[in-house]
């Protein structure tokens, strides 16, 4: 009896769901048209940025917006050893952006930054940093998309 009364809330557990939805899937409060947008800079974030504004284009709604996004990217040296080797990276992925909103224009300036330590292996350091400039891209239209939805 017990046995399958601890199955059984088991089964529970595992049937019903936490509740977790992605931040932006259902969110019906997000109400505004990207008319255009113009990408300028780095490819890597550029490419990852313009799959997640397609979603925001041709959206029937009152606030409509014009995009020039401007990325940059920079590598730099954040500490060395004894010997003067970089041991940690800062990476920084930058977003300048330009919206034109009938006849007005406003700049916003948007800048995710990591420390990460340096691999050894070049092939695997590169798919790190690559995996990290996804996840800043992520992150910094993210904030692009919160601006967007509040402005007024």
């Amino acid at each position: 009896m017990i046995k399958k009364f601890i199955l059984l809330i088991i089964l529970f557990v595992s049937f019903s769901s936490c509740g977790y939805s992605p931040v932006h899937v259902q969110n019906t409060d997000l109400n505004f048209n990207i008319k255009n947008y113009k990408l300028i800079g780095n490819k890597e974030i550029n490419n990852h940025l313009e799959n997640k504004i397609k979603k925001y284009l041709n959206v029937q709604s009152d606030k409509s917006f014009s995009l020039e996004i401007n990325t940059n990217f920079k590598k730099l040296s954040a500490a060395r050893d004894a010997t003067g080797k970089t041991t940690n990276l800062k990476l920084i992925c930058e977003l300048n952006l330009k919206i034109i909103e009938e006849n007005l224009e406003k700049n916003i300036f948007f800048s995710e930054t990591m420390t990460v330590k340096k691999i050894d292996s070049n092939y695997d350091q590169s798919d790190y940093e690559k995996n990290s400039i996804k996840n800043m891209s992520e992150l910094l239209f993210n904030r692009l998309v919160f601006y967007l939805s509040t402005s007024k």
